[in-house]
């Protein structure tokens, strides 16, 4: 019987083909490990039109006088569809959602199991929980069919990362994956983009929701159709890695230390093998003034800079 890891991996042609390298536009001028900065990747989504999303999101920057004094883009690069493929981008990207939909209610902790069962007031252990594969063979749908269910708010719910869409008797974790997966296919390239911010994240999410109303209010993007269809934006330190290990391209090399916050822990003496571990093994618990928390580390560090991330590691029980 196959996994849904078997299930993703076989959907990649046989036939030997041509891989092209990315693009790089603007080389990447090394990491800040100063810690007074903020790295945010911003990678567009390959179903939009990458030449239209990023003149405007670039318009947005150059037309607010503290963002354009703030704001600096340092890396552009244009990612073919057959490196992301080869490498096999994607599925590390998603790995973790990739590996909850493989082992279904041995995925869930004890903090997970309550909020399932709070959310949708029945037992855990007799819901039927489904990956995304065996849903679409039970309901004969594609990829996009089942990712275009439409449920009521109820039926749905997002576990630490992890998409869960109640249909028909059955609870379908991850419902998103095949969709994601199938979109980025050989022919669909991905545009990333890294800027170097100057001010705090209050700021930056300011700059994300002005970003938004550009793109609505030009008609790049339905009313109703959430930002992050469009394009995905680093929101912690600890995404920040997980963002550049992937997308910071350096003529084939891989080096953490050129990421920034890995830079900053490396000259601050915190693990670098603990941020990295961390970064593939996000679910943690915490012990922080409200008491002994569960969640993942990106969420739990969203919105810090770089000493207040690397500080949480001390709280991780």
């Amino acid at each position: 019987m196959e996994t849904v890891r078997e299930k993703v991996l076989i959907k990649k042609p046989r036939k030997k083909r041509i891989v092209h390298n990315p693009s790089v536009l603007l080389p990447y001028p090394g990491p800040d490990p100063t810690g007074e900065t903020n790295d945010i990747f911003i990678y567009l989504r390959p179903e939009t039109n990458g030449v239209e999303v990023e003149s405007a999101l670039l318009k947005v920057i150059k037309g607010n006088r503290e963002y354009a004094e703030n704001v600096r883009l340092v890396y552009l690069a244009n990612y073919p569809g057959d490196y992301i493929n080869s490498k096999h981008i994607i599925e590390h990207h998603y790995a973790n959602k990739i590996k909850a939909a493989e082992k279904g209610k041995k995925y869930f902790t004890e903090s997970m199991i309550r909020m399932f069962e709070d959310h949708y007031s029945c037992s855990f252990k007799k819901a039927k929980i489904i990956n995304p594969y065996d849903a679409m063979k039970k309901f004969g749908l594609g990829e996009e069919g089942l990712f275009n269910i439409w449920v009521d708010p109820e039926d749905f719910i997002t576990i630490y990362g992890n998409s869960i869409k109640k249909y028909k008797g059955y609870y379908i974790i991850n419902y998103d994956i095949p969709a994601l997966l199938h979109k980025n296919n050989y022919l669909t390239d991905i545009a990333v983009m890294l800027f170097r911010i100057y001010f705090p994240w209050e700021k930056i999410t300011e700059m994300i929701s002005d970003m938004e109303k550009t793109l609505k209010e030009n008609g790049i993007i339905a009313e109703k159709k959430p930002v992050a269809r469009v394009f995905h934006y680093t929101k912690s330190p600890f995404e920040q890695v997980q963002d550049g290990i992937e997308y910071l391209y350096n003529a084939g090399k891989k080096d953490p230390l050129e990421i920034s916050f890995i830079a900053y822990a490396a000259e601050n003496g915190i693990s670098i093998k603990d941020i990295l571990y961390y970064i593939k093994n996000p679910i943690v618990k915490a012990s922080l003034a409200e008491g002994n928390l569960e969640n993942t580390i990106f969420e739990f560090t969203k919105g810090m800079n770089y000493r207040e991330a690397a500080a949480f590691l001390n709280n991780i029980i």
